[in-house]
């Protein structure tokens, strides 16, 4: 009786082979190779192929999918993915990958269990952000739980941000990132994890990932508002600089003044600093200082503003060589250390136009900042902090 039941059973799957149901294919699935026209890519895309029958490219709904009536296809109908557009014959499907084959080529797909691999992120050590050294440009990568990545690249003095996901596999000892227009995207091949540092291989290229830490809690809290200032008040007799003479005599001796400017990126939560340099000229017989400033791009100066004062320009801007505030107050004195050495100070915030602006005016140095900071707005009400710091007086 046993051997006539396995018999039927037999035939029963040579007959009737076991084809996936809707909710085998249904979930989230990385698509890792297509072979199209001979050629062989990796795009590294993840597709959703939800319940409700919509398909999910990149977190949008871009079409629509649904088994054959033979359960031995997937129908896609997308206007936009037109690679997957059509009919496509299930080659094969597991636990682990999925194989689509169109007209136009074959797909294989990694099937993304989000709980398990939710699990192996979180054990995997590598939560956090890390500047990558390898490459022709800086690199900062953001890891957070359980699968947000971003990548965000310096590069000829421009930001470039990339955002997706990341699943680590600890198996096979692999990192997959699902970016775009990046050397990046895809399989990164881990070589050693530890606590501030891993290393990793891609396309044949080592590569270092060094932990860094969030400079978040430096940026100072600029919060005040145009009510808080008494327009009519007169704090010039207060400042440190209302002597020009002084100045002068003073800025002769000066021949530089090298600085860094820091933006603050708000995803990955460090500055990003560049050098500028501040030439100074003083021309005594006509009582003038002139500032002129460059900034340095891969060791070269470029020229971006000249500011100059004597008795007919700027005489009575006592924040020289920068903008004069309105309104303005004089917050005290702080002793203040940056790279070019600490500095007793007095501390100036007020606005300049919709910007919001603190000023370090060093007492004993007429026309040296040790440090400025700026809560900028824009026409779209996007604000950015900045910062400038005195790095060295020549």
């Amino acid at each position: 009786m046993k051997k006539v039941f396995f018999i039927v059973v037999i035939l029963f799957l040579f007959v009737f082979p076991l084809l996936p149901a809707n909710n085998s294919v249904s979930g989230d699935w990385l698509l890792v190779k297509a072979e199209v026209n001979g050629k062989i890519s990796k795009p590294y895309m993840m597709v959703g192929f939800s319940k409700e029958g919509k398909v999910i490219l990149m977190g949008r709904e871009f079409g629509k999918w649904r088994i054959s009536s033979d359960e031995e296809s997937i129908i896609i109908e997308s206007r936009f993915a037109k690679g997957l557009n059509g009919v496509n014959k299930i080659v094969k499907i597991d636990n682990k990958f999925m194989i689509l084959e169109n007209k136009r080529g074959k797909y294989t797909y990694l099937r993304i269990k989000r709980g398990e691999f939710a699990d192996e992120n979180k054990k995997s050590g590598l939560a956090g952000l890390w500047k990558i050294d390898g490459g022709d440009f800086t690199k900062y990568l953001k890891l957070d739980l359980p699968f947000d990545v971003k990548l965000v690249k310096f590069e000829d003095g421009a930001i470039t941000e990339l955002s997706g996901e990341w699943f680590y596999d600890s198996k096979n000892k692999s990192l997959f990132l699902t970016l775009i227009s990046t050397p990046l995207k895809g399989k990164l091949s881990i070589k050693n994890i530890d606590t501030n540092v891993f290393t990793f291989e891609k396309n044949g290229q080592s590569f270092k990932a060094l932990r860094r830490k969030s400079e978040k809690d430096s940026l100072l809290k600029i919060d005040f508002k145009y009510e808080d200032f008494d327009e009519d008040a007169d704090y010039h007799d207060k400042l440190p600089w209302n002597d020009y003479e002084r100045m002068i005599d003073f800025l002769k001796g000066i021949k530089n003044l090298r600085y860094r400017r820091g933006i603050f990126v708000k995803s990955i939560g460090i500055f990003k600093y560049s050098p500028f340099i501040s030439r100074v000229k003083v021309l005594s017989d006509k009582k003038r200082i002139v500032f002129t400033n460059f900034n340095i791009i891969d060791g070269k100066e470029e020229q971006f503003s000249q500011r100059y004062k004597d008795d007919l320009s700027e005489r009575y801007n006592y924040f020289f060589p920068l903008k004069e505030l309105f309104p303005y107050r004089i917050k005290g004195k702080e002793k203040i250390k940056v790279k070019a050495g600490e500095f007793m100070c007095t501390v100036v915030e007020g606005f300049d136009g919709d910007n919001k602006v603190v000023y370090w005016m060093i007492d004993s140095m007429p026309g040296v900042y040790a440090k400025v900071a700026e809560l900028r707005s824009d026409s779209s009400g996007k604000s950015s902090y900045v910062v400038k710091e005195l790095v060295e007086v020549e």
